[in-house]
C-alpha cells in the first residue's frame, strides 16, 4: 500500500500537466504545482472554488479562468479515483493547449500559403521521394505540358516527363543531389503532350531528414523556350547590325575611287575643241 502511494504522490506532484482533485460536489480538494502555475490559485484558494467556476465550456472543449480572468484553451480529461461511496473523488487532468492552437494555426496558414503558390504559379513544382517518384505535382502541369497532376503523379518517374534525349543528364544530376545533398540547377527539354518540345530552366532543392540523409527533394521548373527564343532573334539581330555596318564602309570606300574616275570620264567627253586656259605656275 505505501509503494502505491508514493507511485500515486509521484505521478500527482511532477505530472507535466495540471492535476486536480474535486469531490462528488465538484469541490477541489488537491491541485498540483503545475495546476497552481497554470491558474495561478494556490492550492488553498482552490480549495473554496468548485469546477463550474473554474471550467467554462468552449464549443466542443473547455477554457480555464485564470486568477488574472484571462481564458485559457485547455483539453480536458476525467477518471474516478477508487474509495468508498462516501468519499468518491474525481482526478481531472488538464493540458495547456494555447501552443497547440497557435502551431495548428500556423501549419494552416503554412499549407494555405502553399496551396495559393502552387495554384497560381505559372512555374510546375514537384516534390518527389529519394528514390524519383513524384509525390506531389502543381495543377500548373495541366496548362503549361497537358497532364493533370493525378497524371504527372501516376508516371514511373520524374524523368519520365523529361525529352528523351535529356533524361540520362536528369537522372544524373538527381544521383548527385540524393548523394551530396545539394542543389542543382541545370535547362532540360520537357515534351508537352501535343508533341512540341519546351525548353525548362529547373532547380532541385533537397530536404534533409533527422538522419542527415535526403528524403524529398523540390523540383521547380521554369519555361524559358520565350526567352531562349528572343536571345536567338536579338543575337541574329546584332549579327545583321554587324553586316550593315560592315556593307556600308566597303560601299563607301568603293564609292570615293568611283567618284573620281566618274568625272575624269566627263572631262574625256567634253568637246575636244574647247580651249583651256593654262596660267604657269614657274
Amino acid at each position: 500500500m505505501g509503494k502505491m502511494a508514493h507511485v500515486y504522490s509521484a505521478l500527482f506532484h511532477q505530472n507535466p500537466d495540471a492535476v486536480f482533485i474535486m469531490d462528488s460536489h465538484g469541490h477541489f480538494t488537491e491541485v498540483n504545482a503545475a495546476g497552481e502555475s497554470l491558474s495561478g490559485f494556490s492550492s488553498a484558494e482552490l480549495r473554496n472554488m468548485t469546477f463550474r467556476d473554474f471550467f467554462l465550456p468552449l464549443g466542443d472543449q473547455y477554457s480555464l479562468r485564470s486568477k488574472l480572468g484571462r481564458l485559457i484553451e485547455i483539453s480536458l480529461s476525467s477518471l474516478p479515483v477508487t474509495g468508498d461511496s462516501k468519499n468518491e473523488r474525481t482526478c481531472v487532468i488538464v493540458k495547456d493547449i494555447r501552443m497547440q492552437k497557435k502551431m495548428e494555426v500556423a501549419l494552416r496558414q503554412s499549407q494555405e500559403n502553399f496551396r495559393l503558390i502552387t495554384e497560381n504559379a505559372d512555374d510546375l513544382i514537384r516534390i518527389l521521394d529519394r528514390y524519383g517518384g513524384i509525390t506531389y505535382a502543381s495543377p500548373s502541369h495541366e496548362t503549361v505540358l497537358g497532364l493533370t497532376s493525378d497524371e504527372v503523379q501516376n508516371l514511373p518517374g520524374f524523368h519520365s516527363l523529361i525529352y528523351v534525349e535529356d533524361r540520362q543528364k536528369a537522372i544524373d544530376d538527381f544521383a548527385y543531389m540524393v548523394e551530396t545533398r545539394r542543389s542543382f540547377n541545370h535547362d532540360y527539354r520537357y515534351q508537352h503532350t501535343d508533341g512540341s518540345v519546351l525548353l525548362f530552366e529547373v532547380r532541385g532543392t533537397p530536404v534533409i531528414g533527422a538522419d542527415g540523409e535526403m528524403e524529398r527533394a523540390v523540383i521547380v521548373a521554369r519555361n524559358i523556350s520565350e526567352r531562349r527564343r528572343s536571345e536567338e532573334l536579338l543575337r541574329y539581330s546584332d549579327k545583321l547590325s554587324v553586316l550593315g555596318e560592315l556593307a556600308a564602309g566597303i560601299a563607301h570606300e568603293i564609292r570615293n575611287p568611283l567618284t573620281a574616275i566618274k568625272g575624269f570620264i566627263q572631262l574625256l567627253k567634253s568637246d575636244a575643241s574647247t580651249t583651256y586656259g593654262w596660267l604657269p605656275i614657274f
